[in-house]
């Protein structure tokens, strides 16, 4: 396989704009005489995915093939849409959802954008470019959005809600322009005509057999551009799609104990045929193949597909223990795919033989992050620890995953001695555990009351300090417990070890600082209308930073800076719940929430250097060349702290008894360990690529590059 190389949007356009003997000589012109024209290609970007599925974190909802047959896309209980290669099975990108589930998942019909629907609390729907993954816009509704579809012209789409309407959103601009109301109930199923000239909603309504033989549930033709109802079917559960000639509208029920789905015409709302299941149970999601010859719905934990006409069973595919949620056709009807709510994954079958294909599961999905993370203080060893229990320990000069420490708890908090000999991990349950950082070997453990939040060894190595429910401060050397303090949350030493800040106690609106030897109190710092969530003393002591909730819960959370020998309030920095001063007080990093790592500069000029993405932890090298940050995808990433490069991403295999590993740069350099072929993709432009491909093609394999990037220091 040979590299590749891709023109760039401007001269696409400019391309486009001459006559086509210009431009191919133009690109003769490229392939004979590169080094002149190199401002005219860019090389394609490679981009590692770990291929991480919704399984472990939930059913998948809901699954939709692309108009040209070639992605999938699925949305989950864990608030993602994954893209995956048809083909291969490989996963090529996942969306992160605005907050919560996402239950529903659809392709504009060029194919050119993506929807998905979910939590109306985090912002309804939201629209995605299908080919980058760029979000481009939310969309607001007035309850969680069951089902989301495009108008045939791909200019509206329309979803529905648990408050029982159908809500009508501008595509391009993502306003609201229309909301219908008639159902009593949630709206679970929408689907459009062919044609766009009828939008159908489907909702359960009371699910109760009324008469004892007729269902509740209706179905609403709509005229979607006047908003008018047109025709009420009755006898609805769950499912709804229009044939490809827009003739007739199959509507899923429940016949007594037996699922069935309705087929009427739609000319005139009688009902045509019932199909009917040969079990009990419930039809969830149904499809019409592109040819309009077959009909699948899945029913319970199975997929069939029937002759719609005639109403004989094709096939019956087992896909789930319990349900198969959904189901969706390739274009050309030869692929059907479920989502399988049990299982967490999506299924391919071939319809022509009934053969399972492809299963969509990769690894299982472990979106707890990394929210803890320490580097010793000779700079190296870098310690990563999660909500899965374990901490990992990493050479910080070559990437190199070198050990796994397994916990039974969540990790909260990480800290080195001063002699980097020893970790101390703090957990959810109460537990600090002190690892021997050489040997992996568990030295000993202590315990105190309430979830660990923090800990810190002071520098001289003589304590040990831990917030909990209080502060417990303990003598590094023999764990025997010196004193408590009141406060909670957070604990940080100054860089001689004689004084100690914390916030807290919880709910007061405060931070304290102690003399450490003695554990008097040197002063009380008070927040009005809020509450110290953390603290951090600058290595000078000089200064404390505050990050604080307010109790308006209209504000932010933002970090307030005092002057430790007079109290005074120096200053007040928005959008951060948690910072960090770096070694030397040159910057102080501030973090938390959705809001985007910021550096400030605290000497000179104030400079503000903002990462691209959030972080749940951030920690600094011992010379404060570099940042280190833990996100929610499992990243361990390491910036140049002066300019906010990126250098490096460190990624391990989520499991308690993996230790695959890789580290990569930005432009793809890369160094693993032997195993993780299995666990990665690379992305370069629209290929997906095996790690054996890529490296054929590129030849990125460079160990050295990635310990020039990373720039520690042994």
């Amino acid at each position: 396989m040979k590299a590749r190389y891709y023109l760039s949007d401007s001269w696409k356009a400019w391309c486009r704009s001459v006559p086509l003997n210009v431009a191919l000589l133009l690109v003769g012109l490229a392939v004979f005489a590169p080094e002149r024209t190199t401002a005219m290609f860019q090389p394609a970007v490679p981009e590692l995915v770990l291929q991480v599925g919704h399984k472990g974190s939930g059913p998948v909802h809901a699954v939709a093939c692309s108009p040209d047959g070639r992605t999938i896309a699925t949305a989950g209980e864990d608030g993602f849409v994954r893209l995956w290669e048809a083909a291969s099975g490989g996963l090529l990108r996942a969306l992160p959802g605005p907050g919560g589930r996402l239950l529903s998942v659809a392709y504009s019909p060029d194919g050119h954008l993506l929807a998905a629907g979910g939590s109306a609390s985090h912002g309804g729907a939201s629209i995605w470019d299908a080919r980058t993954g760029a979000l481009r816009k939310q969309l607001a509704s007035s309850g969680e959005v069951y089902a989301i579809a495009f108008a045939p012209d791909g200019k509206t789409l329309a979803g529905g809600t648990a408050d029982g309407a159908v809500v009508v959103w501008e595509a391009a601009s993502g306003e609201r322009t229309r909301t219908l109301r008639v159902h009593g109930d949630r709206v679970t199923d929408v689907a459009f005509s062919p044609d766009g000239k009828l939008l159908a909603s489907g909702s359960p309504e009371a699910h109760d057999l009324g008469d004892g033989t007729e269902p509740m549930g209706k179905v609403i033709l709509w005229d979607p551009q006047t908003g008018a109802p047109l025709r009420t079917l009755r006898g609805h559960r769950s499912g709804l799609a229009f044939s490809p000639d827009g003739s007739t509208l199959a509507s899923g029920t429940d016949e007594g104990p037996a699922p069935a789905i309705r087929l009427w015409d739609v000319g005139t709302g009688d009902l045509r045929q019932k199909i009917k299941a040969d079990e009990n149970g419930t039809v969830y999601g149904i499809a019409f193949s592109g040819d309009g010859a077959a009909i699948a719905g899945a029913v319970n934990a199975t997929v069939s597909i029937w002759d719609w006409r005639s109403g004989a069973l094709e096939r019956a595919l087992p896909a789930d223990k319990s349900a198969a949620l959904a189901v969706a056709f390739s274009p050309d009807g030869k692929v059907i795919f479920a989502a399988c709510r049990d299982e967490g994954t999506a299924k391919a079958w071939d319809r022509r033989t009934g053969a399972l294909s492809h299963t969509f599961s990769g690894l299982p999905a472990d979106r707890a992050g990394i929210i803890a993370v320490a580097a010793s203080p000779g700079g190296r060893l870098i310690a990563s620890g999660g909500r899965d229990g374990n901490v990992r320990l990493w050479d910080a000069a070559s990437g190199t995953l070198l050990r796994t420490l397994a916990g039974d708890s969540p990790v909260e908090a990480l800290a080195f001695s001063a002699d980097g000999a020893l970790l101390a991990a703090g957990d959810r349950q109460g537990t600090i555990n002190l690892w021997d950082s050489k040997s992996g070997t568990l030295r000993s453990s202590l315990t105190t009351a309430g979830p660990i939040a923090a800990v810190a060894f002071s520098p001289g190595g003589a304590y040990l300090a831990a917030a909990a429910d209080r502060v417990s401060l303990w003598d590094a050397r023999t764990g025997r417990l010196e004193r408590t303090l009141a406060g909670t949350t957070s604990v940080g030493f100054s860089s001689d070890g004689k004084m100690l800040a914390t916030a807290g106690p919880l709910l007061s609106g405060q931070a304290r600082l102690w003399e450490t030897q003695t554990g008097r109190m040197v002063r009380i710092l008070r927040v009005e209308g809020g509450i110290v969530t953390s603290v951090c003393l600058s290595p000078s002591g000089r200064t404390v930073a505050a990050a604080v909730q307010p109790a308006n819960a209209s504000r932010r959370p933002e970090v307030r800076l005092w002057d430790t020998s007079t109290g005074t309030l120096r200053e007040t920095l928005p959008n951060a719940s948690a910072a960090a001063f770096s070694p030397g007080s040159s910057y102080l990093a501030m973090w938390g929430g959705d809001e985007p790592v910021r550096l400030w500069g605290l000497s000179g000029s104030r400079v503000e250097i903002t990462l691209p993405q959030p972080a749940l932890a951030v920690g600094f090298s011992p010379d404060g060349r570099r940042l280190v940050t833990g996100d929610r995808d499992n990243r361990l990433q390491v910036w140049e702290t002066s300019s906010g490069t990126l250098r490096a991403t460190l990624l391990s295999i989520s499991g308690r008894d993996s230790a695959e590993w890789i580290a990569v740069t930005p432009d793809g350099v890369y160094t693993s360990s032997d195993g993780v072929a299995p666990f990665i993709r690379w992305r370069v432009g629209d290929d997906l690529l095996t790690l054996d491909a890529y490296e054929q093609a590129y030849h990125r394999r460079n160990p050295t590059r990635i310990a020039q990037a990373l720039g520690a220091r042994r």
